[in-house]
């Protein structure tokens, strides 16, 4: 019962990186709207700025509200070194649009409330106020700083933002819009004290989102700018470097988006960086394969569907040329390209949402990709569990990802031991990781999942590898070796290992494991190494139903024990037998690991078990359907559990869903799996 493998590409050559990367760790970090920012300063201190909920994760200047559960504010939060705890977290009135850090490790954030745009310069040690610069009729999207603690702030502004004397420009450019206050790119520039050096507006006519700073202290900023062509608009992405002053243009270049069937298609850009030879790399989207990629690019072609959207990746050098462009592939979310990273070495890092990509985790969509310096070859790729919202890098080569999963069901267990916060918080619970490929990976623990189902388990708070006593379990990981080498617990208890490969454990949740108890402790003995301890929600049920794997069919037998396909449906009326795992304690003891009898009485959960059938495409749950029996089958490995239910007499003929509860809990399709039904 193998799992699928992690996506890599490896290239002919020696590789100075690591495939997969270390984990050096990965944490929840607590309900949030996202981060579109983060900073790591010198002594990798990660900064994530968001919106968070309080006082759940409360705020450090500010006193717990009266009414805590409507409460959210603009947050920005320390996290330690090894991501094991929060430093501090400074909470502001409307929202913490970017963080940067300077080389002394003073934060500055952006924040936006009311059309005003306001720059926060904060201590290192306690993140006391240095200065507040106010920004009227501006709206902060990014912020950077250099080496001197100057700092550059771009967004978007309206007609009456205030430029200085000199600036490139002065006024907004032409507005057509009828519907739309008029607004224009801004680039603002402020002192180590936060006295304004110089503001003016790009120019570009529309708005900007990213920026960064280069050794001579000019600026590359990027954003989107609106166009008409045919009675229909569309945006184009934007590329604009401003020298030190903020008084000259040096470079424009411009992602272009276009009309195909009198219907606008954008394209964006969402990712900026500057490396140490200040080369630029941006990421994002387009929609149409109109992005012109260079001879011996990665990807010439994007592949998919003809509209996209599609990702690319470009570089530019110091003075605007172009060393490479390339698309990424298909992209699955037109607003969430994904960020992207450097190092020292000119390999970049994007985290991008693609379409069917697959881990051994249940189905993940996010994968971090390197590529190497003149953009040709794929030198590693890992999966992610959620989109990257942002990501940075250290001086070292780590790389650090934020993000938060837009689907949820399929957020797997991630948290490293001794993590801030191992376990979600209900959807919407943003995770931080910092993944290392200058190291090789250490033998690690990815999820849990229910060997059936392949998904992860859930209690009240949602997805967060909640396991059950009985329930067998898949671990996916790596660097496991081979049995007796390898052994597994749950709270010291030993566990059946029913199979083990390098990346895989499949074994049994010992029925001594009490879900009265909330939680329990699981490890892996990999020869002399623990692998782990991770700790696991206890679920009383976490129920998932076999099917055959590749497919769309249960693994369910016939009334006559035949086994039930497309082409030996079962009878409306018949008995149907399906096999689940995770239905909680038995009734009668089972010793773990041991066979079910044969013969009477077969310990059945003490939960109970009810079905429903429902046609494919119906609403779930579907009609009543009645369980003639549920137990432990005979001869088989204790914590399967055998469900003998009869379909109903109104079923439509065709492909039908089954739906089994225990207790509160229920197998609801994770991924929807059928019987055949005549």
């Amino acid at each position: 019962m193998n799992g699928v493998g992690l996506l890599f590409v490896v290239a002919p050559y020696a590789l100075a990186l690591s495939n997969p990367p270390l984990v050096s760790y990965s944490t929840y970090l607590g309900p949030s709207s996202g981060s579109n920012s983060v900073a790591v300063d010198r002594a990798g201190n990660l900064y994530v700025s968001g919106i968070t909920e309080v006082p759940w994760f409360p705020c450090d200047n500010l006193p717990p509200p009266d009414a805590p559960s409507d409460v959210r504010r603009g947050a920005v939060t320390k996290l330690r070194p090894n991501g094991d705890g929060i430093v501090w977290t400074r909470c502001f009135s409307g929202q913490a649009a970017g963080v940067a850090v300077d080389d002394a490790g003073s934060a500055y954030v952006i924040s936006n409330d009311g059309g005003t745009a306001t720059v926060t310069k904060l201590t290192a040690s306690d993140a006391k106020t240095v200065y507040t610069t106010s920004i009227p009729a501006a709206v902060a999207s990014a912020i950077a700083v250099d080496h001197d603690g100057n700092a550059y702030v771009t967004g978007g502004a309206t007609a009456s933002f205030a430029t200085t004397p000199g600036a490139f420009q002065s006024r907004l450019p032409a507005c057509t819009s009828t519907s739309e206050v008029c607004t224009d790119g801004f680039v603002l520039k402020l002192g180590p004290t936060g006295s304004v050096q110089y503001a003016t507006f790009t120019y570009t006519g529309g708005s900007a989102n990213r920026i960064a700073v280069d050794s001579q202290k000019a600026t590359w900023i990027t954003g989107h700018s609106r166009a008409t062509v045919i009675d229909r608009s569309f945006i184009n992405g934007f590329i604009l470097k401003l020298d030190s002053s903020g008084s000259k243009r040096l470079v424009i270049n411009f992602v272009r988006g276009g009309i195909a069937y009198r219907i606008g298609y954008s394209a964006t850009i969402l990712g900026l960086t500057l490396d140490l030879k200040d080369a630029v790399y941006v990421a994002g989207t387009v929609p149409i394969p109109a992005f012109t990629t260079t001879p011996g690019a990665l990807l010439p072609r994007p592949g998919g569907s003809y509209y996209g959207p599609f990702g690319f990746a470009l570089k530019l050098d110091s003075a605007g040329n172009t060393v490479y462009s390339t698309f990424l592939g298909e992209i699955d979310r037109r607003d969430v390209p994904g960020s992207v990273g450097v190092d020292a070495a000119g390999n970049a890092y994007f985290g991008l949402i693609v379409q069917d990509f697959q881990s051994s985790c249940t189905t993940v969509r996010t994968r971090l990709t390197v590529i190497n310096a003149d953009g040709s070859r794929v030198l590693a790729s890992t999966a992610l569990p959620a989109p990257v919202i942002a990501m940075t890098m250290d001086r070292g080569g780590a790389a650090y990802v934020v993000g938060v999963p837009d689907r949820p069901e399929s957020f797997p267990f991630l948290a490293t031991p001794g993590a801030y916060l191992t376990q979600s918080r209900g959807y919407g619970s943003v995770f931080a990781a910092k993944l290392d490929f200058s190291q090789p990976a250490a033998p690690t623990i990815d999820c849990v999942v229910n060997a059936a189902s392949m998904a992860v388990g859930r209690d009240g708070r949602g997805p967060n590898g909640a396991v059950a006593p009985g329930e067998i379990v898949t671990l996916f990981g790596s660097g496991f070796l081979p049995r007796p080498q390898l052994r597994v617990d749950f709270d010291g208890m030993p566990a059946p290992i029913l199979y083990s490969d390098q990346g895989q454990i499949n074994t049994v949740v010992p029925f001594g494991v009490k879900p009265q108890r909330a939680f329990t402790i699981v490890s892996v003995r990999n020869g002399t190494q623990i692998v782990g301890p991770l700790k696991l929600p206890i679920g009383a049920a976490s129920p998932g139903l076999f099917g055959i794997s590749g497919t769309e069919q249960l693994a369910a037998l016939n009334q006559d024990g035949s086994v039930n396909s497309s082409t030996n449906p079962a009878a409306r009326g018949s008995t149907i037998t399906v096999f689940m795992t995770g239905a909680g304690a038995y009734d009668l003891e089972i010793g773990d690991g041991e066979l079910g009898p044969m013969l009477a009485p077969f310990p059945a959960p003490i939960l109970g078990v009810g079905a429903s059938v429902y046609s494919k495409g119906e609403f779930v749950p579907g009609r009543p359907a009645r369980v003639l029996f549920a137990g432990q089958p005979p001869g088989l490995v204790a914590g399967v559990v055998q469900v003998n239910l009869q379909i109903p007499e109104d079923l439509p003929p065709g492909s039908a869903g089954i739906v089994l509860s225990v207790g509160p809990s229920s197998t609801f399709p994770f991924r929807p799996q059928y019987i055949t039904v005549r």
